[in-house]
């Protein structure tokens, strides 16, 4: 797949997938990475190569945490992470100034942190099925 430089949309849903080997880090027009239902217990590496992704799909896998990697997709617009195990959201999410859609639903958030309040493109907020005792 890394030598497919042009590649734009790429789905690897319900497979047994872990991590996406160093040589897709030349996919640098991906612009859309769908990788649900897959092994994934953190986010990829390689996803700081991929400066054109608009959207990332890594529902039910097996996430614990938002990586500071993420930080370097600049463009994203969407960020699909529901049926995991994250706990928190990570302040770099704040710094996503393209981010349309953010949806965590059936997670263990307990809280929404300020941070989320600086995405100004922000339309879609998922937090449904976590652990919210009340709202900043």
């Amino acid at each position: 797949v890394g030598c497919m430089i042009r590649l734009e949309y790429l789905n690897l849903a319900g497979n047994r997938v872990a991590n996406l080997p160093h040589e897709m880090s030349s996919l640098q027009d991906l612009k859309t990475l769908d990788i649900r239902k897959n092994e994934f217990n953190r986010l990829p590496d390689a996803l700081m190569y991929f400066t054109s992704l608009t959207k990332l799909s890594a529902q039910h896998n097996h996430l614990v945490t938002i990586s500071s990697v993420l930080g370097e997709c600049k463009v994203l617009e969407e960020l699909w992470l529901q049926g995991n195990r994250l706990t928190s959201i990570h302040p770099l999410i704040g710094d996503l100034g393209c981010l349309r859609v953010l949806n965590l639903g059936e997670n263990q958030v307990t809280s929404i942190p300020p941070h989320v309040g600086n995405c100004a493109a922000l339309r879609h907020l998922g937090l449904y099925g976590n652990g919210l005792a009340r709202l900043p």
